[in-house]
């Protein structure tokens, strides 16, 4: 249930059956567990949702293995935030991957998306809406200084860089029109943006807490 065992540094590991009929890890179950780092998702043969913050703060789970849940449509909001993992690999049947999902996870470096999801694609290990025009996730632990958006991009989705502190310089497609709220938010490094001429809408907090000393319309 909800909170089921939230802030509990005591647990380390979670024993998973094989033959379980798991379907929802519900809102903030394993939030806070500083000291989890076992846990086989892979025998979640039968989970669909992963709720919101339901693993928010695991700081030492350092593998997160989704690939093979061919059930899961839905991971929540927040629900691996401020996690050490160094590479994710959303599953096949995923449609839903909640705001701030994966935000403030400053070792994740990769992004990847198994082949065949109809909803999301991974390019360089940043993800992407199938169809190229939303650019989703970046990982906040990639080591780049940089990052030059596709010409296909149109819209910047909500957190989609927040946390992502290496970033210096960032190279706007000609075609953006949407940066949404809280997209840059706390990249610390980012010194100066150019926005595009296309751009029709900026977000509330889109780059609140970085460092900018020009931008340029």
């Amino acid at each position: 249930g909800k909170r089921a065992f939230a802030n509990n540094d005591m647990l380390e590991n979670v024993i998973i059956n094989n033959n379980n009929q798991l379907k929802i890890i519900e809102f903030n179950a394993f939030d806070g567990c500083i000291n989890l780092s076992d846990f086989d998702f892979s025998k979640l043969n039968n989970l669909e949702i992963i709720g919101a913050q339901a693993f928010m703060r695991c700081e030492n789970l350092l593998i997160v293995d989704l690939s093979s849940l061919t059930s899961l449509t839905e991971i929540g909001n927040e629900a691996f935030s401020q996690c050490v993992f160094t590479n994710i690999e959303l599953p096949i049947n995923l449609t839903t991957l909640g705001l701030g999902a994966l935000s403030y996870c400053n070792s994740l470096y990769n992004i990847e998306v198994v082949e065949g999801n109809s909803k999301y694609k991974s390019i360089d290990g940043v993800l992407l809406s199938k169809d190229g025009t939303e650019l989703i996730a970046y990982p906040a632990g990639n080591a780049s200084n940089s990052y030059i958006f596709s010409e296909s991009i149109i819209n910047i989705s909500n957190y989609a860089f927040i946390g992502a502190s290496n970033l210096e310089n960032i190279t706007f497609s000609s075609s953006l029109e949407k940066i949404g709220y809280g997209a840059f938010a706390f990249c610390s490094s980012l010194g100066e943006i150019v926005l595009p001429e296309s751009i029709r809408e900026i977000g509330s907090g889109a780059f609140y807490g970085c460092n900018l000393t020009s931008v340029k319309f």
